[in-house]
C-alpha cells in the first residue's frame, strides 16, 4: 500500500530531489512570437513604474512577481509602503500584424484600496506596435513610444493631489468623529441611569430587566432614532474611547439597532465587578449575552462587541486580568453550508492565540438554522435563569481548545464561509509541510485527507506537485548550514589511494579544504602527510595541528604522532618540530611563533575552530589575537589542509581572505549525497529517554549523548535506581573529563571499552567533533537534546560512534525561541552605541566626523551568532532536514508499541532535582582555597578534577558575592547566571558618568566593538525602561500596567539595533500580545522577579520586594569590599606595558632583542 508522500513523489518526479523550479513562461506556446509581454514591459518600464507608483505599487517588485500573464492576481510584497492594501491583475493579449499573431502585449490593472480606492491600467498595445514597427525598419516608428504618441502624464503630481485630497477628507472625518465623541461624552454624564424599563431590556430579560440594568452603568436617552440605552467602551489604556447606543427598534435604513460612537477596535466593557476577576475571565461578543451569563453565575463578564474584536480582547484580558479564558461563543448556525459558523470560528481563533490547555468555549446548543447564544436560551425558556445555568454547567456544551495546531486548523475549515475554505485548505497544506519532518508529512496529509473527506480529494491531488516542491525546498534551505555555494577547483583523492594523495599534496603544497564526510579518510590523509614530513626530516619541515577542543587535540596528537602542547614549556620549543594544540593556547607567544612559522598546517574542524574563537569559551582579550595568528599561519605555511565535513560559506570566506588559491579535496565528484545506512529514529525527549533506560535495564550496551551536563548526571541516578551498578556507568562531561577513567576513555576510547567494558556511557558535548570510536561495541546510540546545540553540532556528535547501525534522537520542544537578529543589525547597533559614547565623552564633537568601524573579528562574531540563532530556531526540524540532506532516512519512533511499558519521566524529574541539590551541598562543603590556588585551578582548567572544580566554584561565589560562607540560596543564585545579573543591576544603579568613564577606558584597551561591555548603553536602555514603567530604579518601588509595558516595548523597538548588539534579543518586530512577557524577561536579566496584582482597572505588575532586597544585599556586600562591575582598572592608565600579559611582554622583548 503506497503512502501519501509516495503518491506526491510520483506526481512531482521519482524523488523529491528531482524537482527543479519551473521556468517562467511569458506567453502561450501556440504563438510563434517575435516578442513577449516581458519585452514590451522592458521597453517602457519607466512609464509602467511611474504609473504603478501613483497607486503605491513598486513596479520592480511587481515585475519580479509575475510568472505568467494569465489573469494572475498579485498582492504580496509589492507595496511601496509596507502593509498598504494594493494589488494588481496581469493579463496579456495576442498582438497581430496583418492578421498574423507575432507577439504578446501586457495589460496590467493596478489597484489600491487606500484613500477610498484608486485604479490605473497599463496597456502595452501602443508600445508593442512601436516595437514591431522598429523591428520592420519602418521610418515612422523610429523613436516611437507610448510617451511620444500621447500627452505625457505627471503621475507623481496626480498621486500627490489624490493623497492630499484623501488626507483632507480623512482629517475632516477624524475631526467630526472626535467632536461627536466629545459631545456624547458630556451628554452621557447628564443622562439618567437606566432602571430596566427600556424595551430592549424587557425584550431580552423580561422580569430580570431591572437586575440587568444594575449589572453595568447603563444610561437612557432619546434622539432622532428613538429611545436608547448607552454604555461606555474602554480602550486598552483604561480610558473611555467610545460608546454603544442600543435602540428599541432597528435604525431607519439599517438592519440593526446599534450605533457606535468613537472607536471600536480593541474596545470593551465589563459587566459586573472587575475586581472579582480571579484565575479565569469570561468574554462574550454582545452585551445581552454577557449580562445573561452574569445573572446566571454572578461572575463578571467582558463584552467584546463583535466576533472580529475577540482577537483583540482575548490577549488583552489574558495579560491584564486572568491567565485562563472562557469565551461564551455565539452559535451562528444560520445558513451553515454557505456562511460557516462565524461566532465559533472567531472564538476558537481568538482563544487559540497564546491559549492554554484549560481554555474553552461555552456554546449554547441549538439544532435550528438560527444564530443562538445564552440570551436566546433565556428568552426561549420564558426568562428562566435556571435554563441558562443548566447550559453553562453542562460540560457537554464546552469546547476545549485543540492544543494540536493541525487539528485546530482542520476544525476551522467547516466553520469558515464556503468562499474562504479553499484558501484555508491551501494554508493547511502549507502548515503541514512547515511542520515536517518532525511531524511526518505522510501522517499529516493522510489525516487531512481523512478529515476533509471525498469532497476535497480532487483539490488535494491537484496540490501534490506543489507540496513536493515545497518540501524539497525545505531540504535545500538547510544545506548552507553545512556547505558552501562557491565553486572550488577539485583535487580528486580516491580513498583507496591515500598515500599517493598525501605524497602529491606534500610535494605541491597549497591551501586545501577537505569537506569529505565522516569516515572518508580526512584523518588518514593528515597521518600520511605527517609520515612524509618525518621522512624528510632533514628539510626541517614544521608540522602544526590546530583544533577547538582539548580532548580532540590530545586524541589527534596520539593518532598523528605529534607532540601535545600540554606537555610543552617555552624552553622546549626550539626542539619541537611536530605539534598539536587547541586554539586558545595560540595566545601564548611561544606557541604562536611556532605556528606562524609552520611549513605544514592542519586545522581540524575549522568551522568549529572559528566558531570557538568568535563566540565560544575563550578569553575576550585573546580572540582577535588568535584569529590573527591563524590567519598569518595560513598565509605563511607551504601546505595548509582545513578539514571539516560541515565547512560552510562563512568559513570559506575567511579562508579566501587569506589571499591564497583554494582547492577542494574530493573522493567522489558526482556531487550527490551518499546514501547512509543509518536510520534516524526520533521522538520527544521523554519518550526516547524512557526507551534508552528500558534498553539499558535489558542489558544492552549503550552510548547516550546528552547536550547538558545535568542530564548525564540525572540519568546516571535513574539507571542506578533501576538496577545498574555504578561501575556499569561511565559519565563523561566537563566536570569528570579529568578523572582517571574518563581521561583514559577520551585518550583512547576503543582501548578503554575493550578493557573496562562499561554497559552505558553517558556523554555531554565534551565528546564532540574529531573524537571517534572505531571498534564495534555498543548495541545502540541515543541522543537527548534540549535545543542548546545547533543542527551541525548535533550531526557531529551523532557520528562519534562509527559502527552505529541506527540512531535514536529525543528532541525537547523548544520552538518558542525569538527570531534571530542579523549580523548587519548587530553591527549597526554597535556603531550607534559607540557613536553615542563618543558624543557623551565629547559633546562638542561634530557628529558627521565620528567614524566607527567594525573589526574582522566583529564581523565574524556577528555572522556566526546570527547563524547559530537561526539554526536553533525550530532546531528539531532543521536537524532532521540536515540528516535527510546528507543521505539519512528519518522515521518517527512508534510510541504505541511501548504505551503500556513503565515510564521513567517522574524518576527523571526527581533525579534532576537531586543532582542540583547535591551540587549545591558539594560546593558549600568543598575546601576553602585562596586566590593563588584559585588561579592555579583556572590555569589548569583542562586537567582539574571534580574536587578542584567544586573548590573553584566556592571560591568564585564567596569572592564575587563578597561573603564568607555561601548559603544554598547564594549557590542557586550564582549557578543561575548570578554574576551577569549583579553586573547589570550595578550598571543600572550607577550614575551615567561612571558608565562613560568605564566605556572610555575599555575602548582604549579593546578595539573590537562586539567584545566591549557597553555600560553606558545598558544604563541608558534600562533607565528608559524603568522611567516608562514608573518604577524607581534606586528603590524598585512602583508598578506598571499592560499599557505601560506596551508603550515601553514600542519604544524599545526604535532601538532594536542597539538591543541586538547588547545581546538582549530581537525587538525589530514586536508582538504586542506578549508585551508583559517581553518586559518582565528584560527585568529578570537584573535578577529581579515580578508579581501581579488585580485591580478594577486591570492587572498591575511590580518588582517583588524579596528579589529587590536580594540584589541590593549582594550589591552592598560587594561595595564594602570595593567590588563593582564598573570599577576602573588602575593599570589601564599607567603605561602600555600595564595592559600586556607576562607572555606578551616577553614576546615583545624577544622581538626587540632579536
Amino acid at each position: 500500500m503506497t503512502s501519501t508522500i509516495d503518491n506526491l513523489k510520483r506526481k512531482g518526479g521519482d524523488q523529491l530531489s528531482d524537482w527543479t523550479a519551473p521556468k517562467r513562461t511569458a506567453s502561450k506556446a501556440i504563438i510563434t512570437h517575435r516578442f513577449t509581454s516581458f519585452d514590451v514591459l522592458n521597453d517602457c518600464f519607466n512609464e509602467f513604474n511611474s504609473l504603478a507608483a501613483s497607486v503605491g505599487i513598486d513596479g520592480h517588485a511587481l515585475l519580479n512577481k509575475i510568472d505568467s500573464f494569465n489573469g494572475q492576481k498579485i498582492n504580496k510584497h509589492i507595496a511601496l509602503t509596507k502593509n498598504d492594501p494594493v494589488f494588481a491583475f496581469v493579463r496579456e493579449y495576442v498582438f497581430y500584424w496583418n492578421k498574423e499573431p507575432v507577439g504578446h502585449y501586457p495589460v496590467i490593472t493596478l489597484n489600491t484600496s487606500k484613500h477610498g480606492g484608486q485604479s490605473e491600467t497599463f496597456n502595452g498595445l501602443e508600445a508593442a506596435t512601436a516595437r514591431y514597427k522598429r523591428a520592420l525598419g519602418l521610418d515612422d516608428a523610429k523613436g516611437l513610444s507610448r510617451t511620444k504618441t500621447a500627452p505625457k502624464r505627471d503621475f507623481e503630481a496626480e498621486a500627490k493631489a489624490r493623497k492630499a485630497k484623501a488626507d483632507q477628507t480623512e482629517a475632516k472625518q477624524a475631526a467630526y468623529k472626535a467632536k461627536r465623541l466629545n459631545d456624547f461624552h458630556e451628554l452621557f454624564k447628564t443622562l439618567p441611569r437606566e432602571v430596566g424599563n427600556h424595551a430592549y431590556l424587557i425584550k431580552k430579560f423580561g422580569h430580570l430587566a431591572p437586575l440587568a440594568a444594575l449589572s453595568i452603568d447603563l444610561r437612557s436617552g432619546n434622539d432622532k432614532h428613538g429611545d436608547f440605552i448607552a454604555y461606555a467602551l474602554h480602550g486598552q489604556s483604561g480610558r473611555v474611547i467610545g460608546y454603544q447606543k442600543i435602540y428599541a427598534q432597528n435604525i431607519e435604513g439599517r438592519d440593526d439597532n446599534k450605533d457606535f460612537i468613537g472607536s471600536m477596535g480593541g474596545a470593551f466593557a465589563i459587566v459586573g465587578d472587575a475586581e472579582a476577576v480571579t484565575g479565569r475571565a469570561y468574554i462574550a461578543e454582545g452585551l445581552a449575552n454577557a449580562i445573561t451569563y452574569h445573572l446566571a453565575t454572578g461572575k463578571p463578564c467582558f463584552v467584546a462587541l463583535n466576533a472580529g474584536n475577540l482577537k483583540n480582547i482575548v490577549p488583552f484580558v489574558r495579560g491584564n486580568y486572568a491567565d485562563n479564558i472562557t469565551i461564551l461563543a455565539d452559535n451562528d448556525r444560520k445558513n451553515l453550508a454557505q456562511n460557516g459558523n462565524t461566532g465559533i470560528n472567531a472564538a476558537l481563533k481568538a482563544i487559540t492565540y497564546g491559549g492554554k490547555q484549560y481554555d474553552y468555549l461555552i456554546i449554547a446548543p441549538c439544532d435550528n438554522a438560527v444564530n443562538w447564544d445564552l440570551n436566546d436560551v433565556l428568552v426561549s425558556d420564558g426568562y428562566n435563569i435556571e435554563a441558562v445555568q443548566a447550559v453553562v454547567n453542562n460540560k457537554e456544551n464546552r469546547r476545549s481548545v485543540n492544543i494540536d495546531p493541525l487539528g485546530q486548523r482542520l476544525e476551522s475549515i467547516e466553520l469558515l464561509p464556503r468562499n474562504q475554505r479553499e484558501k484555508a485548505v491551501y494554508a493547511l497544506l502549507a502548515y503541514a509541510v512547515d511542520c515536517a519532518p518532525i511531524r511526518p508529512l505522510d501522517k499529516s496529509l493522510e489525516r487531512i485527507k481523512r478529515v476533509l473527506g471525498h469532497e476535497w480529494s480532487a483539490f488535494l491531488e491537484s496540490k501534490a506537485l506543489w507540496i513536493s516542491q515545497k518540501y524539497n525546498a525545505k531540504i535545500e534551505a538547510v544545506k548552507p548550514l553545512f556547505s558552501f555555494k562557491d565553486n572550488i577547483a577539485v583535487h580528486f583523492a580516491p580513498q583507496t589511494m591515500a598515500k599517493h594523495t598525501a605524497d602529491t599534496l606534500f610535494k605541491n603544497g597549497g591551501l586545501y579544504i577537505d569537506n569529505r564526510g565522516t569516515g572518508s579518510g580526512k584523518t588518514l590523509n593528515m597521518a600520511e602527510i605527517v609520515k612524509l614530513a618525518k621522512y624528510y626530516k632533514a628539510q626541517g619541515e614544521r608540522v602544526g595541528y590546530i583544533s577547538h577542543r582539548v580532548s580532540l587535540s590530545a586524541n589527534s596528537s596520539a593518532r598523528l604522532t605529534l607532540e601535545n602542547y600540554q606537555e610543552l614549556k617555552p624552553h622546549d620549543m626550539p626542539d619541537v618540530q611536530y605539534m598539536a594544540i587547541v586554539a586558545n593556547s595560540l595566545a601564548k607567544w611561544h606557541f604562536a611563533a611556532f605556528y606562524e612559522d609552520c611549513d605544514v598546517l592542519f586545522i581540524d574542524e575549522i568551522k568549529q575552530v572559528l566558531e570557538h574563537i568568535a563566540v565560544g569559551t575563550f578569553d575576550n582579550r585573546d580572540r582577535a589575537k588568535v584569529l590573527a595568528t591563524i590567519k598569518k599561519a595560513i598565509k605563511n605555511a607551504r601546505l595548509v589542509i582545513c578539514a571539516d565535513a560541515d565547512l560552510d560559506q562563512t568559513t570559506l570566506n575567511f579562508l579566501k581572505s587569506c589571499g591564497k588559491p583554494i582547492r577542494r579535496i574530493a573522493s567522489d565528484i558526482s556531487g550527490n549525497a551518499p546514501k547512509v545506512n543509518k536510520p534516524i529514529i526520533y521522538s520527544d525527549t521523554n519518550t526516547i529517554r524512557d526507551e534508552a533506560i528500558r534498553s539499558a535495564i535489558a542489558g544492552n550496551k549503550l552510548l547516550i549523548h546528552c547536550d547538558t551536563k545535568g542530564e548525564t548526571e540525572s540519568l546516571k541516578l535513574v539507571l542506578i535506581a533501576s538496577g545498574l551498578s555504578e561501575s556499569d556507568i561511565l559519565v563523561v562531561n566537563s566536570d569528570t573529563k579529568a578523572e582517571p577513567n574518563e581521561a583514559l576513555f577520551l585518550k583512547d576510547p576503543d582501548a578503554y571499552l575493550a578493557q573496562y567494558q562499561p554497559r552505558v556511557v553517558l556523554a555531554s558535548p565534551t565528546i564532540g567533533s574529531g573524537f571517534s570510536i572505531e571498534q564495534t561495541y555498543f548495541d545502540d546510540v541515543y541522543m537527548l537534546l534540549t535545543g542548546i546545540l545547533t543542527p551541525t553540532d548535533i550531526m557531529q556528535m551523532s557520528a562519534r560512534y562509527r559502527p552505529a547501525k541506527r540512531l535514536f534522537i529525543g528532541f525537547e520542544d523548544k520552538n518558542n525561541r525569538p527570531e534571530a537578529t542579523s549580523d548587519a543589525t548587530k553591527l549597526l547597533g554597535d556603531i550607534f552605541i559607540n557613536k553615542r559614547l563618543k558624543l557623551a565623552i565629547d559633546p562638542m564633537i561634530d557628529k558627521l566626523t565620528i567614524d566607527v568601524k567594525a573589526s574582522e573579528l566583529d564581523t565574524l562574531r556577528y555572522k556566526i551568532l546570527m547563524q547559530q540563532e537561526e539554526s536553533r530556531k525550530d532546531y528539531a526540524n532543521k536537524t532532521l532536514l540536515c540528516f535527510i540532506a546528507k543521505g539519512h532516512t528519518v522515521e518517527k519512533f512508534n510510541s504505541i508499541e511501548v504505551a503500556n511499558l513503565p515510564s521513567y519521566q517522574k524518576a527523571s524529574k526527581q533525579a534532576k532535582k537531586a543532582v542540583k541539590e547535591r551540587r549545591i551541598v558539594a560546593i558549600i562543603n568543598s575546601d576553602v582555597i585562596d586566590e593563588q590556588q584559585a588561579k592555579q585551578h583556572e590555569k589548569n582548567a583542562n586537567t582539574t578534577k571534580l574536587k578542584e572544580k567544586l573548590e573553584l566554584a566556592r571560591f568564585k561565589i564567596t569572592d564575587q558575592l563578597a561573603i564568607n560562607d555561601p548559603s544554598p540560596e547564594d549557590v542557586k543564585f550564582w549557578e543561575d547566571k548570578g554574576l551577569k545579573k549583579i553586573h547589570l543591576f550595578e550598571t543600572l544603579q550607577a550614575d551615567e558618568q561612571a558608565c562613560i568613564d568605564f566605556d572610555k577606558q575599555q575602548a582604549m584597551t579593546q578595539e573590537n566593538l562586539s567584545l566591549r561591555t557597553k555600560a553606558l548603553e545598558k544604563h541608558r536602555i534600562y533607565t528608559m525602561i524603568f522611567d516608562r514603567l514608573g518604577i524607581d530604579k534606586q528603590t524598585g518601588k512602583g508598578s506598571f500596567s499592560f499599557t505601560q509595558a506596551l508603550d515601553t516595548l514600542k519604544r524599545l523597538q526604535v532601538h532594536h539595533n542597539e538591543l541586538a548588539a547588547l545581546g538582549f534579543g530581537n525587538f525589530e518586530k514586536i508582538n504586542e500580545r506578549y508585551a508583559i512577557r517581553s518586559i518582565t524577561n528584560l527585568i529578570k536579566r537584573l535578577g529581579l522577579d515580578t508579581e501581579a496584582k488585580q485591580t478594577r482597572q486591570g492587572r498591575t505588575y511590580s518588582i517583588k520586594e524579596t528579589s529587590w532586597q536580594c540584589m541590593v544585599i549582594h550589591s552592598d556586600n560587594r561595595a564594602k569590599r570595593a567590588i563593582h562591575a564598573l570599577k576602573l582598572s588602575e593599570a589601564a592608565n599607567v603605561s602600555p606595558l600595564a595592559n600586556m600579559t607576562d607572555d606578551e611582554i616577553l614576546k615583545n622583548w624577544g622581538q626587540k632583542t632579536a
